[in-house]
C-alpha cells in the first residue's frame, strides 16, 4: 500500500502529514527480506493479533518517513504493477505539496519581527 497521510492537529491551524508504504504479511521473513531488498530502509513491526479466532498473526513493513518512501518508490518502481505506481505517483505528489508549503514560525518574537 503506498499513500499518503495527512493528519490535523486541533492544536495546529495546518495539516501535516507523511508518505507511507506499507506491507503485511503473515510470514515476518519475507518482510525482512523485503526490507534488506530495499537498502535496510523502514522497520518491521508486530506481530498483531486480529480478533477473529482463525487469523493467523501478521506482521506490517512501513517505511517511515518521506525520504524513505520516496527512496523504496525509486528502487522499486519498474517492478510496480501499472496501478502502484500510479498510487506512488500520487502520493508523492501530494507530499511534495505538503512539504513545500511554507513553514509556520512557533515560538516567542525576537526583536525586529
Amino acid at each position: 500500500n503506498i499513500r499518503f497521510n495527512p493528519v490535523r492537529n486541533a492544536r495546529k491551524p495546518r495539516a501535516y502529514g507523511s508518505l507511507v508504504i506499507t506491507i503485511a504479511q503473515v510470514d515476518r521473513r519475507v518482510l525482512d527480506r523485503f526490507k534488506s531488498a530495499v537498502a535496510g530502509i523502514g522497520k518491521v513491526y508486530g506481530p498483531y493479533y486480529q480478533k477473529a479466532a482463525r487469523t493467523k498473526p501478521y506482521f506490517v513493513y512501513a517505511s517511515g518517513s518521506f525520504e524513505n518512501g520516496q527512496a523504496t518508490v525509486a528502487m522499486l518502481y519498474s517492478l510496480l504493477s501499472p496501478v502502484k505506481q500510479e498510487q506512488a505517483l500520487k502520493a508523492l505528489a501530494i507530499a511534495k505539496t505538503y512539504n513545500d508549503r511554507p513553514k509556520l514560525k512557533s515560538g516567542p518574537k525576537l526583536k525586529g519581527e
